[in-house]
């Protein structure tokens, strides 16, 4: 009928689609070399999750934690949109768009997805609570604590409640977040002269019996005693009942006056897993056999945060949601593809948590570490695993810096993280870009966060994958209150939301170490298959 809207159909690059642009599904892209793939994400760049932490505290440039995927993954294409649905008899997955729905066809469909906070449902905890899983909350999360200090010095009766910051959930992430940004505010009090008899206080609230779960006991009593000696309220099977305006309300009664509430206990699966209609286990994980095909699927895969993977290293437990495991069942996903069903095993080197002042905890080979040789472990398998060598070095120097220099308490004008538009949409910022004075660029001054979460336009995200964004400095003059001054970055437009027709280069990818032997098993069998043939960037047409 005239006027009626109809999908696009495309096939995926040599029929291989991965669904999820983060650690897992970004690694099978990586590894199937010259073979190709086609991936669909909303922002077009990995997120280093394990450095949101130092981000929200300053320590780290926010761009450091991105690595664009058009880098990483030369011979994929990207598709900029999300998993809206799957026909599994058809074969292929609706995906919408900024310019509307479209369908990909595969012959291999891997799905990592990852996963977001998981929010319990207690009374204001989802209206004020501050979560962070995307770089908007990292960013969000500093400029929230920036801003209780400016409260605290405009309102000194107020003052203590201002400068408390509670945290709930004491795994890696609570730990990282709570002690990195405690670094953060010590260091930014140094320019608040009304403040310098201010004691901030610090409550660390865990539901099970010590901190640290997934570490052995030896280091997280250390981790334990070192935060109490900072002053830290370790509050160990505690949980919380409310979150109201001004105050947290604890299941024993207790009730701790604050204006900051920072929700690191656990994640789930992104809602978009439940649209796929796969097997789920009672987490709404996917299942997937011991070579990662999904349950009763023959060319379906899953992976990483949003699937329950099992291994047979460990038979008693699945793999943990972290970047270390994503990373090898990879590697399996790649080789079950090429034919090879070995179950997947993988054994961890160890792990570790950073705990500021250059400070951590690592365990390595079965060796306990801490103090600053442990921090110093800890950031050094943080640079290792980027999968970018000027990434790498960037994260070194700022780590670096970071150690040697103070924090400065610049912020970035973002306004506020996705979840905080989510709960008050009438106040979320516009995402209409200004014009610039020269007539052929355009303002960028929305958030890191919209850009994190694919809420933005590819001329914004553009920008701020260039390292430019809106910011907000903030100088603090001795009797003259705050001075702001707003610079704005400028960034061209660019083009639609789908990749580039043109087929992928014949060039040499460097691989990291233990990849060469699963790059060549892959090409040789999926290799000479001939690759789809991109449609042109268009995502609806109008029958007549």
């Amino acid at each position: 009928m005239p006027g009626e809207e109809t999908r696009v159909s495309r096939q995926a690059r040599n029929g291989t689609l991965i669904l999820g642009g983060g650690f897992g599904g970004a690694q099978v892209a990586r590894l199937l070399g010259t073979a190709g793939a086609t991936i669909v994400d909303p922002v077009g760049a990995l997120l280093f999750t394990p450095l949101l932490p130092e981000v929200a505290a300053g320590a780290l440039e926010p761009r450091r934690a991105l690595v664009p995927l058009r880098t990483m993954c030369a011979h994929a294409e990207w598709v900029r949109g999300r998993a809206a649905g799957l026909d599994e008899a058809r074969r292929v997955v609706t995906v919408e768009t900024e310019l509307g729905a479209i369908e990909i066809g595969y012959r291999r469909l891997v799905v990592a997805l990852g996963s977001t906070a998981r929010l319990l449902p207690i009374p204001g905890l989802a209206e004020r609570a501050i979560t962070l899983t995307s770089l908007g909350d990292a960013v969000h999360l500093r400029n929230h604590v920036l801003r209780r200090l400016e409260a605290a010095e405009a309102d000194p009766t107020n003052a203590t409640r201002q400068l408390t910051f509670l945290f709930v959930g004491a795994g890696y992430a609570g730990v990282e977040a709570l002690s990195e940004t405690r670094q953060l505010v010590e260091d930014a009090l140094r320019h608040f002269p009304s403040l310098r008899d201010a004691r901030p206080r610090w409550v660390l609230v865990e539901a099970g019996s010590a901190i640290l779960a997934e570490v052995p006991d030896r280091l997280a009593s250390y981790t334990a005693r070192h935060l109490r000696h900072l002053g830290v309220d370790v509050l160990t099977s505690s949980r919380v009942r409310s979150v109201d305006a001004g105050a947290v309300t604890l299941a024993d009664g207790r009730r701790v006056e604050t204006e900051t509430v920072v929700w690191t206990a656990g994640t789930t699966p992104r809602p978009a897993v439940r649209a796929l209609g796969l097997p789920l286990d009672e987490r709404g994980r996917i299942v997937v056999d011991s070579a990662l095909r999904v349950e009763g699927r023959c060319d379906i895969w899953a992976l990483g945060d949003n699937a329950r993977v099992p291994n047979s290293a460990t038979p008693l437990r699945p793999d943990p949601p972290t970047c270390q495991h994503a990373v090898r069942q990879a590697r399996a996903v790649v080789r079950s593809m090429a034919g090879d069903a070995t179950p997947y095993r993988y054994r961890s080197i160890g792990e570790g948590a950073t705990l500021g002042r250059g400070r951590g905890i690592a365990r390595v080979f079965g060796v306990h570490v801490r103090g600053r040789l442990g921090g110093l472990i800890t950031r050094a398998y943080h640079v290792r695993v980027v999968p970018s060598r000027s990434r790498r070095w960037r994260i070194g120097a700022d780590g670096l810096l970071s150690v040697v220099l103070r924090r400065d308490i610049v912020e970035l004008d973002v306004g506020g993280s996705v979840s905080d538009r989510a709960r008050s949409p009438s106040t979320a910022p516009s995402t209409e870009p200004a014009k610039a004075p020269t007539g052929t660029a355009q303002a960028t001054t929305a958030g890191v966060d919209q850009v994190a979460d694919g809420m933005l336009a590819p001329t914004i995200s553009t920008a701020i994958a260039g390292g430019h964004a809106s910011v907000l400095a903030s100088t603090h003059l001795p009797g003259r209150g705050t001075e702001r001054r707003r610079t704005n970055a400028w960034a061209p437009p660019s083009q639609g939301p789908i990749a580039s027709p043109s087929p992928a280069p014949a060039r040499t990818i460097h691989h990291q170490a233990g990849d060469a032997e699963d790059v060549a098993a892959v090409e040789d069998r999926l290799g000479s298959e001939p690759a789809a043939q991109p449609r042109p960037a268009t995502s609806t047409v109008t029958s007549t």
